[in-house]
């Protein structure tokens, strides 16, 4: 059994007024999601105020009277601290994904994108398409593309990692960006976390940024 607890949610606010510091996103997961990847056998400790949401979202037991192995929370106090290491965290992380995801590089480029630095640096998982005109720039660090994933008219520099169902449509996103499941691009994205269902299409910068759910 794995238990997985908060620390320092105080330092995360406004984030931690309606999530727990485990579901924070760094790299390419959250500590929660890294727990469940090693087994389903994991406990939660949290705030009070969260205990209901946390129990029907997961289905995990949370703050009860069970035993088990500390597992990492967060890798540093502060968000800006988080932030200044986002292309390590996600370059980091790459190997780990490729273990446990199947690479569908070789069918999901289309014609015409353009692949810089070594190919075996970026992963682009199943059902996600890259359309012609993109540029995948791995020199800099690991570009990941999770399922469903759509590309188009953009350009990545790597460390990048974008999330399942996410959609860049004339983005630019720059080395750091992770992106979380569901969000929508576009215009240039600089080292900024982006939980999930964050809808950025228009044009304009946004850098050094975490963005919570349905921004």
């Amino acid at each position: 059994m794995l238990i997985v607890s908060e620390e320092h949610p105080e330092n995360f606010g406004p984030l931690t007024q309606t999530r727990a510091t485990f579901e924070l996103r760094y790299g390419a997961l959250c500590p929660l999601d890294r727990a469940l990847q090693i087994t389903n056998e994991v406990a939660l400790r949290a705030r009070p105020e969260l205990e209901e949401y946390l129990r029907a979202k997961t289905g995990l037991p949370v703050n009860e009277d069970i035993e088990g192995e500390p597992f990492p929370g967060l890798p540093a106090h502060t968000p800006w601290e988080i932030l200044g290491r986002s292309d390590a965290y996600i370059a980091a992380d790459f190997h780990e994904w490729d273990k446990h995801h199947t690479n569908h590089l070789d069918t999901a480029l289309s014609n015409g994108v353009h692949l810089i630095g070594d190919k075996r640096d970026i992963f682009i998982g199943q059902g996600a398409v890259v359309q012609p005109g993109c540029v995948l720039d791995a020199t800099g660090g690991p570009i990941i593309l999770a399922e469903r994933v759509q590309v188009k008219f953009s350009q990545l520099q790597g460390p990048v990692f974008v999330g399942a169902g996410s959609v860049l449509d004339g983005a630019r996103l720059r080395a750091g960006t992770s992106l979380g499941p569901n969000c929508k691009v576009g215009g240039e994205v600089s080292a900024s976390i982006f939980q999930s269902r964050v809808n950025k299409a228009h044009d304009g910068f946004v850098g050094h940024t975490w963005a919570g759910r349905w921004v």
